[in-house]
């Protein structure tokens, strides 16, 4: 029959009954969350088989967790092994999910380091030669829609005003209406979604770093 042993944690003093065979490691405070060598800091035998004691009033709810903690069967000993810990400094990480060490900086899910960054301010003049390509790209859009209307609107009539000459015939031709549907929709289409992507998607200059000489 194994004997029930105290322990006490090194950085709080909290004390615990678990079994002597935890004697020797490493356990973790339910206190303070400190880890520390398990140290026998008072022994007791076995306990004899003695008569029924007559029953004792029950504890109120405020001793309640502490009984439980007291407890060596509802003490879990957590090994050190267990923790889980940083794959670059070794120091453990803040909880099981965390993924970047709060110690080093290293991500351990893309094995880099995050490092602090010291960029360039970008001012008004800056986001304006940002965003300068796509105002332009948007002005053609608008004048080439404009000029798809206007062509569609009088190419007629100025063929109709002068039967005899040969570019007002070939502008008003089948072919070259669908050649210029064509051109204007292929232009729209290319310079808007470059400028719907400048505006929305990308709407910052790119970060420039500082770098000291």
């Amino acid at each position: 029959m194994s004997a029930v042993v105290i322990i006490a944690c090194s950085k709080c003093g909290k004390q615990y009954k678990v079994p002597d065979t935890t004697v020797g490691s490493t356990v973790r405070c339910k206190g303070c969350g400190e880890g520390f060598v398990a140290e026998t800091a008072q022994k007791s035998a076995p306990t004899p088989t003695v008569p029924t004691p007559a029953p004792t009033p029950a504890p109120n709810s405020a001793n309640s967790d502490d009984d439980d903690e007291m407890d060596g069967k509802n003490y879990g000993v957590i090994l050190e092994q267990d923790v889980l810990r940083c794959a670059n400094c070794a120091k453990e990480m803040l909880n099981a999910k965390a993924i970047i060490c709060v110690y080093c900086g290293f991500n351990s899910r893309t094995r880099t380091w995050n490092r602090t960054q010291k960029l360039v301010h970008k001012g008004l003049p800056d986001y304006l030669w940002w965003h300068f390509p796509a105002i332009a790209s948007a002005i053609v859009v608008l004048l080439s829609l404009i000029t798809l209307v206007v062509y569609f609107w009088k190419v007629g009539s100025w063929a109709d005003a002068n039967p005899n000459d040969t570019l007002p015939w070939i502008l008003n031709a089948l072919f070259c209406r669908i050649y210029m549907t064509i051109m204007v929709a292929w232009i729209t289409w290319k310079l808007g979604v470059y400028a719907f992507n400048r505006f929305v998607y990308f709407p910052h200059p790119p970060e420039e770093e500082i770098v000291e000489k």
